[in-house]
């Protein structure tokens, strides 16, 4: 009898404490849905700072957030910007890459977009084929980077 009591009184506390975490997560989850600003809409263009290396997709509503990525991977991965090359048509020939690339997308020879030099020293390049690649090619440098074997 005091066995089954014991058994008992475990699967009642291990049943509350359960109730307790589902009853959590749907607090949390509750609350947190009506305070997270979701963003559907697409990005207008990119914007890159020379300063700090930030690439990211921006919006003409200045209430919500762009996305950024830093281009400084680039310089420690060669075989990657090659595509980033092979699509301005031209090569990347400083010795510091990033500063390299910087000048590249924004007063290269090839380009297939608008630069304009903003007020804070960045730049809004517009979408293309050549900034998404850009874009792209940083995802895959950081997919590549943090790859668990």
């Amino acid at each position: 009898m005091k066995q089954n009591a014991a058994v008992s009184s475990l699967f009642t506390r291990k049943t509350a404490l359960l109730g307790a975490v589902i009853a959590t997560t749907l607090l949390i989850a509750g609350c947190g849905v009506s305070s997270i600003k979701v963003n559907l809409e697409p990005f207008n263009y990119y914007t890159i700072n020379p300063n700090t290396g930030a690439y990211c997709k921006a919006y003409d509503n200045k209430e919500v957030n762009s996305h950024c990525q830093s281009i400084i991977p680039t310089n420690f991965s060669l075989s990657q910007t090659a595509f980033i090359e092979d699509v301005y048509l031209q090569k990347i020939t400083d010795k510091n890459r990033v500063r390299g690339l910087i000048n590249m997308m924004t007063s290269g020879d090839n380009l297939d977009y608008q630069v304009t030099k903003l007020e804070s020293g960045s730049f809004r390049l517009e979408i293309s084929k050549q900034t998404n690649k850009v874009w792209q090619v940083l995802e895959k440098i950081k997919k590549l980077t943090y790859k668990k074997d």
